[in-house]
């Protein structure tokens, strides 16, 4: 059962469709026109409410509401299930204070919950970040820069989690930017410096329409940078140059940039493929955690979201930016180098 019907609907339609792990047995939303074609396009029951989740059959929910920390009434949804006995995987972003209330009515119902950021599930996300921790056991990571906007702040410092194994530490500064409605975040995390520019800016009447930068990542080693541009690309591994004499290089053999992965999505290939693919994956986990009887909520998921609270705290409240829809630029158009 998927709960909620904005970014629920990407939810309900990958698990209705091919690279599903489970069966959708149901959508549930406010009782709006919006959730009911959603179920009458995907050929499921449509609740209005939560009340008769039971009696749809469902084995678990997926709750993809908004947080009471973005004003919504998600976390209320959570307990209600997890009251219940259903096991809810929550879409984030979550308040920590709101996850640790959910985890423990889990824990007295004997229900499983874990909180998702999405985008760490998608595969070129996932590629990065086994790169990064192949590259970190032979070449220590020493900093990072993540390029990412106040709206996915969150996922962006989970992704980052799950490379820097230990947690951030208490101290950050923030500094103002050059270019308008960007700060920068620097931390210690875990003896690695990171330094995060964040886009603390959008359009209130759609919040969630202009996220750029969306996330990108540059890993430092003393033996060359490993890059992520974009969640929907490749990953890149650029060796550091280093002469041993003058034009003789170390390692004169290598490729001075190596991507892992393809970069082939469009706007209309991305949401059934790539976002499917990794809504099942994190649906599939999470339906394998419940039915092994494991507690898939970690302390790395409250350590990260904690970091962001104090984070977004400092930043303050982010600026209105005015929205335009976007030109369609022709790549060909950029291919001027003579």
């Amino acid at each position: 059962m998927v709960v909620g019907t904005t970014f629920g609907a990407h939810y309900a339609r990958a698990l209705a469709g091919p690279y599903s792990p489970v069966e959708l047995v149901g959508v549930a939303g406010t009782g709006g026109q919006a959730g009911r074609h959603l179920a009458a396009e995907l050929g499921v029951r449509y609740l209005a409410g939560t009340d008769e989740i039971e009696s749809a059959g469902a084995g678990l929910a997926v709750v993809a509401v908004r947080s009471a920390i973005v004003g919504g009434q998600g976390d209320e949804i959570c307990r209600d299930l997890l009251g219940r006995g259903i096991p809810v995987l929550q879409e984030l972003p979550v308040h920590s204070a709101d996850v640790v209330r959910s985890a423990r009515a889990a824990q007295r119902s004997g229900a499983a919950f874990a909180v998702t950021g999405f985008y760490e599930h998608l595969e070129p996300v996932r590629r990065f970040i086994a790169a990064a921790r192949a590259l970190d056991a032979v070449s220590p990571v020493t900093g990072v820069e993540l390029r990412t906007s106040i709206q996915v702040l969150h996922a962006s410092l989970g992704v980052l989690s799950r490379i820097l194994t230990a947690p951030p530490g208490p101290d950050f500064a923030v500094h103002p930017a050059a270019a308008t409605a960007k700060s920068l975040v620097s931390t210690d995390w875990g003896g690695v410096a990171v330094d995060v520019l964040v886009r603390n800016g959008y359009d209130a009447r759609t919040p969630d329409d202009d996220c750029q930068p969306l996330m990108g990542f540059v890993l430092g080693t003393p033996d060359g940078e490993l890059s992520l541009a974009h969640v929907h690309g490749p990953t890149r591994w650029e060796p550091r140059l280093h002469e041993e004499a003058p034009g003789r290089l170390r390692h004169p053999e290598q490729r001075l940039s190596h991507l892992f992965g393809p970069d082939h999505w469009t706007g209309d290939t991305v949401f059934p493929g790539l976002w499917a693919e990794g809504i099942a994956r994190a649906v599939g986990g999470f339906a394998e955690a419940v039915s092994a009887g494991r507690r898939p909520l970690g302390q790395r998921d409250l350590a990260a979201l904690r970091h962001w609270e104090a984070v977004s705290a400092r930043l303050g409240r982010p600026a209105d930016v005015p929205s335009v829809p976007p030109k369609l630029i022709n790549i060909h158009d950029l291919e001027v180098c003579s």
